[in-house]
């Protein structure tokens, strides 16, 4: 015979397909109420502008999913600060009696803490708290710790066998309560008196499951077999597209390596990228200071320019780099920017203008819809050479040369360059910057 009632709290894992949270609750429990709590600081730090606005947009599509196919509602709260959390989950117990809470097991050391918090409070109340794999492929339990990339990811190829089974979703589920809940609209997370630019932004984004589901597996079935030579292509198109829904958790990571392998008849490029986000999220795990500290405490003694109106012109896209410029460009109007622009414009910022890459690190995090706890400042740290298995630091990206072999017919700087870009100059020379970026480094590092 089934327990009682458990609840489900969900973060940052807004999907039903292969959720082992939500799979195990509806196993175990007669009743299951479906539970979000959001705090701003959830993750330690001020959720950035774009993220929020997905967020809200995906929160609606996963109400609109839980009303289609189980008739049910997601209950939501929100607090002013993340140590609110837990005192909030008792609140909701007050008001309705339950006996586990089940939830995605988190690798970010806020999110920990809460997780923690959370076990604690309910320890005396002899209330369960479960916590399942689901963000990430490889639990940090199941690997040991790698701070090269190579080997960790012939780890993981050998090891098949400790991933997950799918979680398939339940023909019903039954929730009962009479829980108050806030709408999401409530929940703030819209810009107000800032012009149209959320909904502009939000245009380049499905946030249909079925939908985003659809677009994964037509990308794996006509671009797989060709991504490995194409995906550094700006003018290609070739990427997946899937950085935002693995970020809030509306696919499954597992799903998709899982579905990429079968695919791809076993070991593929594609299949290494999603291994590098896993990578992220153990190297997090293990250095939870990742956004504030360099891994490698070496590469602290680098002396910084951090010319504010440098970095000025590099967030407005403004630098006379029409390659750096367009990726701006692209980033601020659809929340994303392709990968290898990505590197472009990170080793322009660190490297030329000699800006330290927490400033660029937090300008991702206010303005990619994807910016993720891990893969954020895990990135950010690779390009300066100070994360593991880091970009050597006298990598230097020449901006002119990463457009000629990249972009090399106009059609990525066509599309995402202003008019009065053509007319600014270059705010610096690449050349004399390259030397003196070399000089640093060797200063810093001896």
């Amino acid at each position: 015979m089934k327990n009682s009632t458990a609840i489900v709290l969900f973060c940052d894992n807004f999907r039903i397909n292969d959720n082992q949270a939500l799979h195990q609750a509806v196993q175990n429990y007669a009743n299951v109420v479906l539970v979000y709590v959001y705090a701003e600081n959830y993750l330690g730090r001020n959720l950035g502008a774009a993220s929020k606005v997905f967020l809200h947009y995906a929160l609606k599509s996963f109400q609109n999913l839980l009303h289609e196919k189980y008739s049910a509602s997601l209950v939501i709260r929100a607090v002013k600060d993340v140590n609110d959390i837990a005192p909030e989950l008792l609140k909701i117990h007050s008001e309705h009696n339950f006996e586990a809470i089940f939830a995605a097991k988190s690798y970010i050391a806020r999110q920990i803490k809460t997780q923690e918090q959370i076990t604690q409070t309910f320890e005396a109340k002899n209330v369960k708290t479960i916590f399942t794999k689901g963000k990430i492929i490889f639990d940090t339990a199941d690997v040991k710790q790698f701070k090269i990339f190579t080997p960790f990811s012939k780890h993981c190829f050998s090891n098949l066998h400790l991933l997950s089974d799918m979680a398939m979703s339940h023909k019903t589920i039954t929730s009962k309560h009479n829980l108050a809940s806030l709408s999401v609209d409530e929940l703030g997370l819209l810009p107000t008196n800032q012009g149209r630019w959320a909904q502009k932004m939000m245009q380049f984004y499905e946030t249909s499951y079925d939908k985003i589901e659809e677009n994964f597996v037509n990308f794996i079935t006509q671009k797989l077999h060709s991504y490995a030579e194409e995906r550094n292509n700006l003018e290609a198109g070739q990427n997946s597209a899937i950085s935002p829904f693995l970020r809030f958790g509306m696919l499954s990571p597992n799903w998709c390596f899982n579905f990429c392998l079968t695919m791809g008849g076993g070991q593929n490029q594609f299949a290494l990228e999603l291994l590098w986000r896993d990578f992220s999220y153990h190297t997090a795990y293990h250095n939870p200071q990742i956004e504030t500290e360099e891994i490698r405490p070496i590469y602290k003694n680098f002396r910084w320019n951090n010319d504010l109106q440098h970095l000025k012109l590099w967030q407005k896209g403004q630098t006379g780099f029409d390659i750096v410029d367009a990726a701006m460009n692209q980033l601020y109007t659809t929340g994303t920017m392709h990968g290898r622009a990505r590197m472009i414009s990170a080793s322009f910022l660190i490297k030329d203008l000699l800006c330290n890459w927490k400033l660029g690190e937090q300008w991702f995090w206010d303005t990619l819809a994807d910016a993720d706890p891990a893969i954020n400042p895990f990135s950010w740290q690779w390009v300066f050479g100070s994360g593991l298995d880091g970009a050597p630091y006298f990598r230097i990206f020449n901006p002119h040369l990463q457009a000629q072999r990249f972009d090399p017919n106009f059609v990525y700087r066509k599309k995402w360059l202003k008019p009065s870009n053509h007319l600014t100059p270059p705010i610096v020379c690449h050349n004399l910057q390259s030397k003196e970026t070399m000089l640093r480094y060797k200063v810093a590092l001896r």
